[in-house]
């Protein structure tokens, strides 16, 4: 059972925070606000060592659930 876990978080893509930047908030908000976000929990991402990662399928569930809010709403939380 173990081997299949680690397979399948081996076939999930991860992103850096420069990536997250890029590709999700097409360069508006910088890579150090992405990770600010992160350390406020804004963002979900995971901390194995010294650099964040981010899942792209937690990305995508957080995205879904917080682009359509209006600005002044509070960011809502995604488990990954």
């Amino acid at each position: 059972m173990m081997g299949i876990e680690k397979n399948i978080h081996a076939a999930e893509e991860f992103l850096t925070a420069e990536q997250v930047s890029r590709d999700y908030f097409e360069g508006k908000i910088s890579y150090k606000n992405v990770l600010k976000l992160t350390r406020e929990g804004g963002l979900p991402g995971i901390k194995p060592g010294k650099h964040y990662l981010y899942q792209r399928s937690a990305l995508d569930r957080w995205t879904a659930c917080n682009f359509d809010t209006p600005p002044y709403a509070k960011l809502r939380r995604v488990k990954f």
